[in-house]
């Protein structure tokens, strides 16, 4: 994906002025400047796209109504009108490995062990636990 010319220049103007200063130290306005900046270059240089991968087949998806471009859809298409399947149902997560270095599980591999009996397993008490402490987050 190519840098326009505006996005390139809004980067360099970002960097002069707040430097290497955290955007976490910087003010509002200057941190959201920053914050743009650090996902625009983690989806250029960091994200690899896993659309090329068949996950869920679907048809294509046309140009959003008024609707859609308005509001949230159920499915959580057109959530970014430039790439309307990112983060629908079904899409797979964006990696940070390329897709030529991965093997794709396939078939009940992809659900051995099922991800809701690990969860019970870890997660479920056997007996009560009492809190023995407690702080000011408990009574909210």
């Amino acid at each position: 994906m190519a840098d326009s010319l505006f996005s390139r220049t809004f980067g360099r103007l970002t960097n002069l002025i707040t430097g290497s200063t955290p955007w976490y130290k910087l003010p509002t306005l200057l941190g959201i400047p920053k914050l743009y900046r650090i996902r625009e270059k983690m989806r250029k240089e960091n994200l690899h796209d896993t659309g090329k991968i068949a996950s869920i087949p679907t048809a294509p998806l046309g140009k959003p109504d008024e609707r859609q471009r308005m509001s949230r859809t159920v499915d959580g298409t057109y959530n970014d009108l430039k790439d309307p399947k990112m983060g629908c149902a079904g899409a797979r997560f964006g990696r940070n490995m390329p897709l030529d270095h991965i093997t794709p599980e396939e078939g009940p591999a992809l659900v051995t062990p099922s991800p809701r009996t690990v969860s019970i397993e870890l997660m479920t008490r056997k007996q009560f636990q009492p809190a023995t402490i407690l702080n000011v987050l408990a009574a909210s």
